[in-house]
């Protein structure tokens, strides 16, 4: 019987021994697991962390808010497609301008929180009228210089510190969380002399980014996209009056239409500046 209870001790002595020792033993193992564990969640953050400071670099600044970009090069089209039961031809309303038609393409970048918000403004620079020679110099103030966008004006509003490839939708009304666009054309007008389209209520659509290279700085360098837009319903031409001496044009009751464009260019910074 002492034999059985002496065999019985020294079980019930050595089994949790055997435990304790195993524990302890396991236990740097454990801690060097999660401390490995834990290296690896840190270095991950400091990486996010990294590259959203990479992202974010370009408006890191206060005083530097807006910037300002020109195209070295660029190409711009414009088009509007009717419904079938229009008889009116639409290249009436096409437009197409580059750099080597006296045309400028700029961009203003203006960080608004998480959101950015593209300005792309089409030109039209009319040629100096004048040549500089050794007795006289063209006399050019800010009056002579023409407005810019007097082509075409997009602005949109969008998430994000880049831009992406991808398509960007553009909700009925043209205002949403995600989504803020202003469209402006010269063959938009509603003008009776000459017969050109207006809208009255913009509906859906979608911007298009095809390619959008940025540099080490975080800079947009090339950009290559499109848009595209229904007018669900056109805006009425004014009324006018015999002492307007206007033509008397013959003009199509267009009630919508879809307006196309699209552009690719190569920008530089052109200024930058605060809000």
């Amino acid at each position: 019987m002492n034999r059985y209870f002496k065999k019985y001790y020294i079980v019930n002595l050595c089994i949790p021994a055997l435990i304790f020792t195993l524990l302890a033993a396991s236990k740097p193992f454990a801690q060097e697991k999660y401390q490995a564990k834990n290296e690896k969640k840190q270095m991950n953050e400091r990486q996010e962390a990294q590259s959203k400071y990479q992202i974010d670099s370009t408006f890191s600044s206060s005083e530097n808010q807006i910037i300002n970009l020109s195209a070295k090069d660029f190409h711009f089209d414009a088009h509007v497609d009717f419904p079938s039961s229009v008889r009116t031809k639409p290249n009436k309303y096409a437009e197409s301008i580059s750099h080597d038609n006296n045309g400028a393409l700029d961009v203003t970048l203006i960080n608004e929180g998480n959101t950015i918000r593209y300005l792309f403004q089409v030109s039209s620079i009319p040629k100096q009228q004048c040549q500089s020679d050794t007795t006289r110099a063209c006399q050019q103030g800010a009056t002579d210089q023409p407005a810019r966008g007097n082509v075409a004006e997009v602005q949109i509003t969008l998430q994000g510190s880049q831009l992406m490839p991808g398509t960007y939708p553009i909700r009925e009304g043209g205002s949403t969380a995600r989504e803020e666009v202003i469209i402006y054309s010269r063959q938009l007008y509603s003008d009776p002399s000459h017969g050109k389209l207006g809208c009255k209520a913009w509906g859906a659509g979608a911007f298009n980014v095809k390619r959008a290279d940025y540099n080490a700085n975080g800079k947009l360098e090339y950009l290559e996209a499109s848009l595209f837009r229904v007018c669900e319903q056109t805006a009425p031409f004014p009324p006018t009056r015999p002492e307007d001496n206007l033509p008397q044009v013959e003009v199509e009751n267009i009630k919508k239409y879809t307006y196309h464009a699209s552009w690719r260019c190569h920008l530089k910074v052109a200024e930058e500046g605060s809000r």
